[in-house]
């Protein structure tokens, strides 16, 4: 059986772990060798393996624009004709919207990996959406494969004329055979009181948990305000922030102003062991704003999720169902928010019953191996012998 080779070419690919987790999962099952064309600098937490492997390229635009360029991936898929190239699909990237006709040309499998419709802001002119649209469309028309995060990105593409038999919908995932392993090792290895020891917490307090980027878009002063609400009725509730971003000094100052005693910023962390440990001894995960992958981090610990109707979530939203693996409030409704908190963090039984929920809803809905099978049946890959 022979080896494919994939090339995967994505701008922000040297920042995202996740995407290295999926392909590593791909190169385990099947035949296959992946090389992650992107470009800038690789962060300290991605690693080549054998399999796997990044080459980074020059970009011809600033990094710091939305759009870039980075045209040796181009000339890469001249020189080394993969079995198939894999791009995301966003109209600023202007190496992956070159790379579906260098690949037509050169009679190279291409495919596009997407969300399928537009889930983020667009133009507030009607005739720009209406091009925007159009030329989208016209990628995908010409792709000899859509992967789609979600049954509703599926829907869309079909609806406006895609083939269906070019539509694959992979639910976007995380590696949740490697997390759930993570927590269960943790919780054989450690007890709470010794976790709660390293970080210098308290292991008799109720942890509420954020992971993620402090931006604006997560809506991080919502949590705190609710907290302030609950923390009379549960006084050894203690929210837990991990991740750094612009917003960090704002949320420090509020904080320290709206709960006093009842909180840790512990910095960006990208170790899994150290994420495991405090994904453990959290009770309940939170993330008002928007909300993507995190879901399905927080359920693989058995975490339940609070969170917000914002006007735009990731398709990963899907996995929340309401009373069953977490709760879905008003934006900024902060009363509704800590109402929801405080039931579950003062009835064991039911927080117990919506972690169950949580990890059931991983292993039925949001498997690593369903998403892979997909994305391979998509490359045309061969199981290994």
């Amino acid at each position: 059986m022979n080896t494919k080779n994939i090339f995967f070419i994505s701008r922000d690919s040297n920042w995202q772990k996740y995407r290295l987790d999926i392909m590593k999962k791909l190169a385990e099952v099947y035949a296959v060798s992946v090389t992650i064309i992107t470009t800038g600098e690789l962060k300290e937490y991605l690693h080549n393996s054998s399999q796997v492997n990044y080459s980074i390229c020059r970009s011809w635009l600033p990094l710091k624009w939305k759009a870039s360029f980075f045209p040796e991936a181009l000339a890469k898929i001249g020189n080394d004709r993969p079995d198939v190239v894999l791009c995301l699909s966003n109209l600023s990237q202007v190496t992956e919207l070159l790379s579906l006709p260098i690949s037509k040309l050169l009679k190279i499998r291409f495919v596009w990996w997407t969300h399928a419709y537009d889930h983020g802001t667009t133009s507030r002119f009607e005739f720009v959406r209406k091009i925007r649209k159009m030329f989208q469309l016209w990628l995908y028309k010409n792709a000899d494969g859509i992967i789609t995060f979600s049954n509703e990105g599926s829907g869309y593409l079909i609806a406006n004329g895609i083939q269906s038999h070019k539509v694959i919908c992979a639910p976007n995932t995380l590696d949740t055979d490697l997390l759930q392993e993570f927590a269960k090792a943790t919780r054989n290895k450690h007890s709470r009181n010794e976790i709660a020891s390293e970080f210098e917490l308290d292991a008799d307090q109720i942890y509420v948990l954020y992971s993620g980027r402090l931006i604006k878009e997560k809506n991080v002063e919502q949590a705190i305000l609710a907290i302030n609400l609950v923390k009379d009725d549960v006084p050894n509730i203690h929210f837990m922030i991990i991740g750094d971003g612009p917003d960090k000094e704002r949320l420090e100052d509020l904080a320290e102003k709206m709960i006093e005693g009842h909180y840790s910023f512990l910095g960006p962390i990208y170790d899994d062991y150290t994420l495991a440990k405090l994904f453990t001894i959290a009770d309940l995960f939170i993330m008002p704003g928007y909300i993507g992958l995190a879901i399905v981090h927080a359920f693989s610990f058995g975490l339940p999720v609070l969170t917000t109707n914002v006007q735009i979530h990731s398709p990963e939203i899907q996995y929340l169902h309401q009373g069953y693996n977490g709760y879905m409030v008003d934006d900024g409704d902060i009363e509704a928010l800590a109402h929801e908190m405080k039931n579950l963090l003062t009835d064991r039984e039911k927080l117990n019953e919506l972690s169950n929920n949580a990890v059931r809803t991983v292993n039925e809905y949001a498997d690593v191996n369903f998403m892979v099978s997909q994305m391979a049946y998509a490359l045309r890959l061969d199981r290994k012998s």
